[in-house]
């Protein structure tokens, strides 16, 4: 496959933790207010954006209550503040680049942080494009990982179901990969018997840079854990691999 994003597989672990904290909720949120405003409206029936997100949001915890509220307030049936999507793209150390999404009632406030935080690792923001063209979205179906997993029986549902590769090394999770565009028609497709995690799209990188100096490492993953722990941030992909 393209390059494998190293960053999703260490977050999966860090999730966990996240996950019992209210700030992921309020994060969710924010993934459902963008889907809302941005993909076609407040029924995830004809709004494939927005039912990615709900699947997010329920994997990762946020009950079902919140969810509705979250719908409701984006679509302007509640109070909600005014959440516009921006995206930052930088490098850190090693020549890293990362692409950052956010969501925020506060530009001025979330790049400045975003700012910070490259600026302390000893990275730097760039301008739009800087490092996007190294990145690429997939359609994504992401299944539950099985105790013993038949990666032929995997690699052979996965073609039949119109997907183009499998990556078998994230945590706990099988993810089918195919064009962005055809996500959401092979997401439709009989599971047989495997459990649906999620289907959206994903930012991949094409190739990884693999980071060996211990320092690099140390800033890189510093930064990308404050990056994801920012509320404003909803999402961040870079394309580093780490030495074993």
């Amino acid at each position: 496959m393209a390059g494998h994003n190293k960053w999703s597989k260490i977050k999966h672990k860090k999730a966990a933790t996240d996950a019992k904290k209210s700030s992921v909720y309020t994060k969710m949120a924010k993934i459902i207010d963008v889907a809302v405003k941005t993909g076609g409206g407040d029924d995830p029936n004809y709004n494939f954006q927005l039912k990615s997100a709900i699947d997010k949001a329920k994997a990762a915890g946020m009950p079902k209550s919140n969810i509705e509220r979250a719908i409701a307030s984006a679509a302007g049936k509640g109070d909600g503040d005014d959440i516009k999507e921006v995206v930052y793209e930088g490098y850190l150390p090693g020549g890293i680049a990362v692409m950052v999404f956010a969501a925020t009632d506060n530009i001025n406030r979330t790049i400045a942080d975003v700012r910070t935080i490259f600026t302390k690792s000893g990275g730097s923001l760039g301008t739009a494009g800087s490092v996007a063209y190294l990145f690429e979205k997939k359609g994504v179906m992401k299944l539950k990982k099985p105790e013993q997993v038949d990666e032929e029986k995997v690699l052979e549902f996965a073609m039949d179901s119109g997907f183009d590769d499998v990556d078998f090394d994230q945590e706990d999770e099988l993810w089918l990969l195919c064009d962005a565009t055809n996500i959401e028609a092979n997401s439709k497709t009989e599971l047989n018997g495997f459990e649906l995690v999620s289907a959206g799209t994903e930012l991949i990188p094409e190739t990884t840079i693999e980071v060996s100096n211990e320092d690099d490492v140390s800033n890189i993953l510093k930064a990308m854990e404050a990056l994801d722990d920012h509320d404003d941030v909803i999402d961040v992909v870079a394309n580093f691999d780490l030495s074993s």
